[in-house]
Formats: C-alpha cells, structure tokens, sequence
C-alpha cells in the first residue's frame, strides 16, 4: 500500500503496527486491506474467515520452506 513503511505483528496479542508516512488516519483504510487478505478485526472472524486465515498461514508456511 501506498506511503506503508513498516508493519509489525505481534501473534501473541493479534496486533498488527503499520508506519506509514503521511498526515492522514489511515486507520478504516488499513482494516479493511487486512479483511481483505483474511485477517479481519477481533470480534468480526466467520467460521469462513478462520479458516481462510490458516490456509493463507500455512501457504505461507510450505513457501517459506521451499526456498529455505
């Protein structure tokens, strides 16, 4: 996304910490790109969304370990 310098996920706490550079909240902006990808705000996770999270996590995984 446009002007993202940084994110930071903190898995024990489900936190997410985007710098970007800018004046404007970017905040709804932001929460929204992560639904899209399957990482909806606490409290607003399906059953469907749950498990298209572990599957983005795990593809994510098997990618990981091929190019190690």
């Amino acid at each position: 996304m446009d002007d993202v310098a940084d994110v930071q996920v903190n898995h024990e706490s489900s936190e997410v910490i985007i710098f970007y550079t800018g004046q404007t909240d970017r905040t709804e902006e932001f929460a929204q790109k992560l639904k899209m990808l399957g990482y909806p705000r606490a409290g607003e996770n399906s059953a469907g969304r749950v498990v298209k999270s572990y599957i983005s996590c795990a593809i994510g995984r098997m990618d990981s370990e091929k190019t190690n």
